[in-house]
């Protein structure tokens, strides 16, 4: 199906921790391969954050990919800046990593819930939780802290936000806690991030689309990934 729909980027896989980590993984390598014999396209696989590092099939894909569900802080309550203090540092780690396998990185996954501290722990559903405050600036500038510091990384191929719907109106698939940006505050950075000129796009500084911004140039939420961006964000 993706050969005949002429998808750019097929994923062989999500999350399978148990077979890409462990001396499974040259069975895994069989399957990239007969894909590759199907499909003419970029092959990537969707790592799980806490495991990239140990996922031995990294070499033999085109682009790593990583559900990039990575706690931004460790304390409850964290300004922006203690967060994009966080951001700095996956994309410093994210650096090392593309630059060991030289490959591009694509975070297949990344969001945050609409309540307080979603960047504490972003893998949790607030469903079980005895008490969820809804907060729509909390997950806006999660946001903006991890995509910030990948916007001028030339390691960085970008992203895809969890979650959304095909049906962009209808709200009835999870709560107003939910991980959809849809109508919320994080829609903006969202579309900040989406228009602006990114280091890895075609074209670089010459890029000329009429939404296209440059990553340096502030939009709704101030992109820049700068030491004096970073200390305004103290406040």
């Amino acid at each position: 199906m993706a050969e005949l729909g002429e998808a750019e980027l097929f994923s062989v896989g999500v999350e399978l921790r148990s077979w890409v980590t462990t001396a499974r993984a040259p069975s895994f390598s069989v399957l990239i391969d007969d894909v590759r014999g199907r499909y003419s396209g970029l092959i990537t696989y969707s790592a799980n954050w806490d495991d990239v590092d140990q996922t031995v099939i990294l070499g033999e894909l085109d682009v790593i990919g990583i559900n990039a569900f990575y706690p931004l802080t460790k304390k409850e309550g964290a300004s922006y800046y203690d967060l994009a203090l966080g951001g700095h540092r996956i994309a410093a780690d994210l650096e090392l990593l593309a630059n060991q396998w030289q490959k591009p990185v694509l975070l297949t996954e990344m969001g945050y819930t609409t309540r307080v501290d979603p960047a504490l722990r972003p893998w949790e559903w607030p469903d079980g939780m005895p008490e969820v405050t809804v907060d729509q600036h909390a997950p806006a500038i999660a946001y903006r802290a991890l995509l910030a510091p990948l916007l001028d990384a030339s390691f960085s191929a970008g992203f895809f936000a969890w979650r959304t719907y095909a049906d962009p109106e209808d709200v009835s698939q999870e709560a107003e806690w939910g991980f959809s940006p849809r109508g919320k505050l994080a829609e903006l950075v969202l579309r900040d991030a989406f228009t602006a000129r990114w280091a890895v796009d075609p074209g670089g500084q010459w890029l000329t689309a009429p939404a296209a911004h440059r990553a340096r140039t502030p939009g709704v939420h101030a992109w820049e990934p700068s030491d004096p961006w970073l200390t305004a964000g103290r406040e």
